[in-house]
């Protein structure tokens, strides 16, 4: 039968129909999309609440319940006493931090320029009375001997766990520690207590018994009023206004506050995170307005578009889904058919040419992330990369920290591993920047290969800049640590060069590319061989060196032979000063202090 003006026109309706499913199925969307947007912000408040319950955590874990109970006594009995002192004001706060944090006062104008520059300011400022301040406070401590000691450790806590929310790009105003009795008596029937704050003396921070009125929040001391040490923060859902969480609201911001109260002998400390809610808030009005504009602006594009898009793009869209489907099915062979020679047929192209991609970069990640580290897999992409075993010149590098094992008996697991942790963050940079594969780490030891498995001529020069560099590097943090007080560790470095085996040894579950022979046992010796806080090479290592490329330490020009492990005759070895320092232990000193350090001029063997 011919077609006619009747046969066209039935296709109208469906055109028609298609745009009134469209506007259904939009219109169903935007109901469906709508309450889960507007629940992201909501959302993204308790994520904060979670972050702030694992930064408390790791505060209280940081605390010393003995010295938290400490400092309550020492609180509840200089409170009235201070209260006395009212009219001293902000000079009470900024003496009481700045003596447990300085140790001492600081001068007139380096308090002045302090305060002015950060922002604080004390009206008419008066040093002579934060003198008096911190005379108070000076009383105070000299009856508690060793208490402001008590305060700057944790007050270091609060500080450090400050910092890293900062550094993890979490908004965090302020950490603080707050005292309560657990009993709506006396000054405590209206108040709590601050005992410890994460500011810095001139933030405005507050002093060991300075009371905070908390009649406008039930919600903080509620778990010590029960007596319960819980975790606690403000609802979600305020019940004057139920769409909104309940904030607080100041000229410094919008505040939410997450807390844990802990209970100690009858008293209550109140760990608490201020967050910055500004965000949270801005969103919740966003959202709603701009899901119910999008969608409305949807809606009015649909009855524009509907027609054309029915007719365009139903057969192109319908072949991308079938081979979208096949993909996701893992059939990446699949191609479909380019209808048009239009942006849908381009679009069907780079469908296409996605799927090759993906194919091919699924079979070489499979492959690569069993044997190399992400930052090798661009080069080996480049340059190609032997995946079995082969034999390669190259120059293997040992480390060891000299009385990892006997300092670390004088720490805690935690604090042995970060330690260990800040040390690797230093030195295997410096690895990867002079082009060398850090292959293991053996306790306290990094293994590491030059020219394998991508392979540099210089090899054994890499090697040794790096190592040179690495034991500076070790000496600039050290030092710092030093002033700290904190754990140090000196380092030994042997290597040697030459004919190695390397390649993927292990199993389908667990492939190391590292490498095995003659050459690596001796570069392991040579650590073992190697003076503390200097590098030893084996022959094979210095023979390969250009020395002019050296001159900044003292690399020996003539060998000296040394008896090592699993050899019966000595082997010849050369040593790198990498300055004037000779390091030897120092068994029983604290671990700050656990290496001595002296300089000589003739350094000869």
């Amino acid at each position: 039968m011919a077609k006619g003006k009747g046969d066209k026109g039935r296709y109208t309706p469906i055109r028609r129909k298609l745009i009134v499913h469209v506007m259904v199925m939009i219109g169903v969307l935007a109901l469906l999309i709508l309450p889960f947007e507007l629940y992201r912000p909501i959302d993204k408040l308790e994520r904060l609440v979670d972050n702030a319950k694992a930064l408390i955590a790791g505060v209280e874990a940081s605390l010393d319940r003995g010295e938290l109970a400490r400092m309550n006594d020492f609180v509840l009995r200089v409170m009235p006493q201070a209260r006395e002192l009212e009219t001293l004001g902000p000079y009470l706060y900024v003496s009481f931090t700045m003596l447990i944090t300085e140790g001492e006062l600081v001068g007139s104008e380096e308090v002045q320029a302090a305060l002015e520059e950060e922002g604080t300011e004390i009206e008419n400022f008066d040093y002579r009375r934060l003198e008096e301040a911190a005379a108070f406070w000076g009383e105070r401590f000299a009856s508690d001997p060793g208490i402001d000691q008590v305060f700057a450790r944790n007050k270091r806590v609060l500080l450090r766990a400050k910092e890293r929310a900062d550094e993890g790009g979490f908004a965090v105003a302020d950490i603080y520690i707050m005292l309560d009795t657990g009993k709506k008596e006396g000054v405590f029937k209206e108040h709590i207590a601050f005992l410890l704050d994460g500011y810095q003396w001139w933030e405005e921070p507050a002093f060991a018994g300075e009371l905070y009125q908390v009649s406008d929040n039930p919600y903080w001391r509620k778990s010590a009023l029960n007596g319960v040490s819980e975790f606690g923060h403000d609802p979600t859902h305020d019940p004057d206004n139920y769409y909104l969480p309940r904030f607080t609201e100041d000229e410094w911001g919008t505040w939410f506050s997450v807390w844990r109260t802990i209970e100690l002998d009858g008293v209550f400390d109140i760990v608490t995170i201020d967050l910055d809610a500004s965000s949270v808030k801005e969103t919740l009005f966003t959202v709603l307005w701009f899901v119910l504009g999008f969608n409305l602006l949807i809606l009015l594009l649909v009855i524009g578009g509907a027609t054309l898009l029915a007719r365009t793009f139903t057969r192109p869209i319908r072949e991308l889904s079938i081979g979208a489907e096949e993909v996701a099915n893992g059939n990446y062979d699949y191609q479909v058919p380019v209808v048009s020679d239009d942006e849908m047929g381009e679009l069907t192209r780079s469908f296409n040419e996605m799927a090759r991609g993906q194919k091919e970069r699924l079979n070489l990640r499979s492959t690569l992330e069993k044997l190399l580290s992400k930052e090798l897999a661009e080069t080996a992409g480049q340059h190609g990369l032997v995946l079995g075993g082969k034999r390669s010149d190259a120059t293997l590098m040992f480390t060891d920290f000299a009385g990892f094992s006997t300092i670390s008996q004088q720490m805690s697991p935690n604090q042995a591993v970060a330690v260990l942790n800040t040390y690797f963050e230093t030195l295997i940079p410096v690895i990867k920047k002079h082009g060398g594969f850090p292959d293991k780490y053996i306790g306290d030891a990094i293994v590491a290969m030059f020219g394998a498995p991508i392979y540099f001529e210089d090899h054994a020069d890499r090697a040794v800049r790096c190592a040179i560099e690495m034991q500076r590097a070790l000496r600039a943090l050290n030092r710092e640590r030093i002033k700290n007080k904190e754990p140090v560790f000196e380092m030994r470095i042997g290597m040697n060069s030459g004919d190695v085996i390397v390649g993927a040894i292990g199993c389908d579950m667990k492939l190391e590319y590292t490498s095995i022979g003659e050459t690596t046992n001796l570069a392991n010796r040579m650590e073992s061989a190697c003076e503390i806080g200097h590098i030893m090479l084996a022959r094979g290592t210095y023979k390969r060196l250009d020395l002019s490329r050296f001159q900044d330490v003292v690399i020996d020009l003539k060998p000296r032979e040394v008896m090592v492990k699993g050899y019966d005759e000595p082997v010849s070895a050369y040593r790198v000063m990498i300055d004037k320092l000779r390091i030897a232990k120092r068994p029983g000193a604290e671990v700050s202090r656990f290496y001595r350090y002296a300089i000589v001029e003739d350094q000869s063997p």
